[in-house]
């Protein structure tokens, strides 16, 4: 029976009236570890505790969306940053468009022109472009 309990963050000491020191110091044991390894994860950032984790096999089919879900508990700012990421709608029209010739490329499937005249037309196009962005000197402006 024990007749006091003292606990630190670092260590915890229990004064026991009669025998069972072996439970007391088993017990110390545990409250040391306990302190030890907690105070340490809570030092650690979300991000930090996730990186630390199994990695997931990327051949593996994963719904990332059920996984955040999950997880929302264990990662709160993490799920929150991910639901606001993930909920953006992707399309691959516009980054073709934005990002891609793609479109302005032409192959005996998109035309019927000859290769040699999609070439002299694409060398016009450059041509103009280019005449388009040649700066004049202050003389030139002047003149005009």
């Amino acid at each position: 029976m024990c007749l006091s309990s003292v606990s630190t963050l670092n260590q915890s000491s229990v004064a026991c009236a009669s025998g069972g020191d072996n439970i007391g110091d088993e017990m110390d044991e545990f409250d040391i570890y306990e302190s030890q390894h907690y105070g340490l994860t809570r030092n650690k950032s979300q991000l930090d505790l996730f990186l630390e984790e199994q990695k997931f096999d990327r051949k593996q089919d994963l719904d990332i969306l059920s996984y955040w879900k999950a997880n929302k508990l264990r990662y709160p700012e993490l799920a929150l940053m991910a639901r606001d990421i993930l909920s953006i709608l992707i399309t691959t029209v516009a980054s073709e468009l934005a990002f891609s010739i793609g479109s302005q490329i032409l192959n005996k499937y998109r035309s019927l022109i000859v290769p040699k005249n999609a070439e002299a037309l694409l060398c016009t196009q450059d041509w103009l472009y280019e005449k388009g962005n040649i700066k004049f000197s202050n003389e030139d402006e002047e003149d005009e």
